[in-house]
């Protein structure tokens, strides 16, 4: 073993100037790491089932479209439900394409309020529909007990709004609609509560008009049963397309499994309810051009810097209906935010908290040089720090986190301020608040010590004894009233520290909670 160098300092575990070692550090990203690329083990089990059922449907669907013999048969109810739908949504003129369009591309997030009708009730109808020759039809052939059971024990009518998101899949056969995948959940705001249902449908560009199956989570909707909900114009359109998205679907999971990723944990069923939906639809036009339109939405998806006209707000209307449970949910201007302006103010906000997160780092270090003598480190408070690590160290995770599953072009600049947390929390914090402990630790200590008897006095007998009898007792006393008025005066300070902390609008744990 080498000698240490002559004049070099002895590192000790008491030695506040100690370089401390990255082992714990090291061990601490390898966690956080394992944590966050863990996969689930059924989800591999999962897609190969959902491979080798779209391949079954696949052929059974091919055999049906050209009129050989199937496993198939698809399955209309719109003489039950049309009647329900045109009452509540009713139809609108056809626009002019000069004057007016609509979005192409609503890939992104939904959200709006909603109405719920118990088409079971025949109370729910009011003077803009009759129950008689709307929901009659369809609740009479229902079984009610079925019914019940399918609803479950969610509080239907206290849902109030409506929320998910959604993503357009283009083909290249047609360029007259696209197919939507996503999620819609319907959400009770009272209770805090919300049942979540997985959505496949299609989207007219020419109408914006969209339809679409809904099942609960977990439960894959049957895209081949989706033609009988579109206009008889385009039904047999319809039903080549998802020919071609079945198959796209296919080769799309033969891809992710020959090319496993981590693609979250695989999805439970939904337990609260079993009622299947459909979905009715309509976006709102916008008061220019369909060319304009495809000049806004070309910009957005590819910024060149060309002056477009201005956005207009993104709004559905519809109607969500279950023709085997009666019950239907309605909605009017429900609100979209397109995922690529998301994703730009998604950005805004990365180097905004990089900033913030930059000024905290740098004011950080600035406190670590002022503070390098154990007298001005004794009068820093170390939970102020402490608390702030914490809080880092949680922020480092929920980025890169977000930053990794998000997989879009602003997933880099969520990891930037990740990235800074972790520097914070990692490199300067947690040892600037080791360093402050074992600062005040052996003053703490210090303070608990009791003090040494006080050496009596040489006086008379009779006076020496008294002092004997009295000295240690009222020793003991004082310094037991001392050690509980230092302790508490240490206590009201750190409670005192904290709270200016927490109160200061310009420290650094009022800023880590403002981002």
């Amino acid at each position: 073993m080498e000698a240490p160098l002559p004049g070099a300092t002895a590192t000790t575990p008491f030695n506040p100037n100690q370089a401390r070692s990255s082992v714990t550090s090291l061990l601490l990203i390898s966690i956080v790491l394992f944590l966050l690329s863990g996969d689930d083990p059924s989800l591999q089990t999962q897609k190969e089932d959902t491979l080798r059922s779209l391949e079954y449907q696949q052929g059974n669907y091919t055999a049906w479209l050209n009129g050989t013999a199937s496993n198939f048969t698809l399955e209309d109810t719109t003489n039950l439900t049309s009647p329900i739908v045109n009452a509540l949504i009713p139809k609108q003129a056809p626009i002019d394409p000069s004057q007016e369009s609509y979005y192409t591309n609503i890939t992104g997030f939904i959200n709006g309020p909603a109405s719920f009708y118990n088409l079971s009730n025949p109370r729910s109808s009011n003077d803009s529909w009759n129950w008689d020759h709307t929901a009659k039809p369809l609740v009479s052939s229902l079984n009610q007990t079925k019914v019940r059971s399918k609803l479950g024990e969610f509080d239907w009518l206290g849902i109030d709004k409506i929320a998910g998101n959604v993503r357009e899949q283009k083909l290249e056969s047609t360029s007259t609609l696209s197919f939507l995948t996503g999620h819609i959940d319907f959400v009770n705001s009272k209770d805090d509560v919300l049942v979540n249902y997985q959505l496949d449908g299609v989207h007219f560009y020419e109408d914006g008009t969209i339809y679409g199956l809904m099942e609960p989570r977990g439960l894959d909707p049957d895209l081949r049963q989706l033609s009988p909900l579109v206009p008889t114009n385009v039904r047999n359109l319809t039903a080549y397309a998802i020919k071609d998205e079945i198959e796209r679907q296919i080769h799309v999971l033969q891809d992710r499994i020959k090319n496993p990723r981590n693609d979250g944990q695989s999805e439970d069923r939904n337990s609260i309810t079993t009622c299947s939906f459909q979905l009715y639809a309509r976006i709102r036009s916008s008061n220019f051009s369909t060319y304009l339109m495809q000049e806004l939405e070309a910009e957005t998806e590819d910024p060149t810097g060309v002056r477009t006209v201005k956005r207009p707000p993104l709004q559905l209307d519809g109607l969500i209906l279950s023709p085997d449970c009666a019950v239907a949910l309605k909605f009017n201007e429900a609100v979209g935010m397109q995922a690529n302006i998301f994703w730009q103010k998604s950005t805004m906000y990365s180097f905004v908290a990089s900033l913030c997160y930059f000024i905290i780092l740098k004011l950080l270090v600035r406190q670590m040089e002022m503070s390098r003598t154990p007298s001005s480190i004794a009068k820093i408070s170390r939970w102020t720090f402490a608390f702030q690590a914490i809080a880092d160290a949680y922020s480092f995770v929920g980025h890169v986190t977000v930053g990794i599953v998000s997989e879009s072009r602003s997933s880099l600049s969520i990891i930037a301020p990740g990235f800074l947390a972790a520097t914070l929390f990692l490199v300067f914090e947690v040892r600037f608040s080791m360093l402050i402990h074992q600062i005040q630790g052996p003053e703490d200590a210090v303070m608990r010590t009791p003090a040494a008897p006080a050496t009596p006095n040489t006086t008379t007998p009779e006076v020496a004894s008294d002092q004997v009898s009295t000295t240690p007792a009222a020793a003991v006393r004082t310094e037991q009233v001392e050690n509980t008025l230092a302790r508490l005066r240490h206590a009201f300070g750190a409670i005192q520290a904290f709270t200016n902390s927490m109160t200061d609008p310009d420290s650094k744990f009022c800023k880590f909670r403002n981002r």
